[in-house]
């Protein structure tokens, strides 16, 4: 699959998520992408949360979106210690415009519900590269705000997760979140 195909196809799956569209899969099953994935994503949280001394979301491309909108905008969604985006297409105008809650005029940080956000970035990565820094982007709230970082990717496609699960400051950071010592 070339990198425009990639694209193309991430594009409509945000399309169908921001703007809550109906989705038909195979077997014939129908569901609203954005309400559906919601749901999904805060059930996972609160058996989290039931278990867990922390809860810690590590969340990729689309992915992000989702982690965003929940925690920003579902009422009930459990408390979130820490979320990692890592290449967000969260820095894109029109994406915010489409998760920015009803009463705030920007995105902000989503401080009832996450105590901190580290945005991890490639400059080189198509899908964030337009604005991969978002710390001037989402407002603070309650002096919490977006930790943007740096993470030099490599090769032809340098959005791939497993660079960025691979990258030496993306791990120290989760490290230092979870408590573990790396030396």
């Amino acid at each position: 699959m070339s990198v425009l195909a990639i694209i193309r196809k991430a594009a409509i799956e945000a399309y169908y998520y921001l703007f809550d569209k109906e989705y038909q899969r195979r077997d014939g099953a129908r569901y609203q992408v954005r309400r559906e994935l919601r749901n999904r994503l805060v059930k996972d949280l609160r058996t989290a949360s039931e278990t867990a001394e922390k809860v810690v979301i590590v969340s990729h491309s689309m992915g992000t979106m989702i982690a965003y909108d929940v925690l920003r905008n579902v009422a009930d969604c459990p408390q979130v210690d820490t979320l990692f985006t890592l290449g967000s297409p969260l820095g894109i105008t029109e994406v915010q415009d489409e998760l920015r809650a009803a009463d705030v005029k920007q995105v902000d940080f989503p401080a009832a519900k996450l105590f901190r956000w580290v945005n991890v970035f490639d400059p080189m990565d198509p899908i964030c590269g337009v604005d991969p820094r978002f710390a001037n982007d989402y407002t603070v709230v309650d002096g919490r705000k977006v930790e943007d970082l740096e993470e030099s990717n490599w090769g032809n496609w340098r959005h791939t997760i497993t660079h960025y699960l691979a990258g030496v400051r993306f791990r120290g950071a989760l490290a230092s979140t979870l408590g573990i010592d790396l030396s």
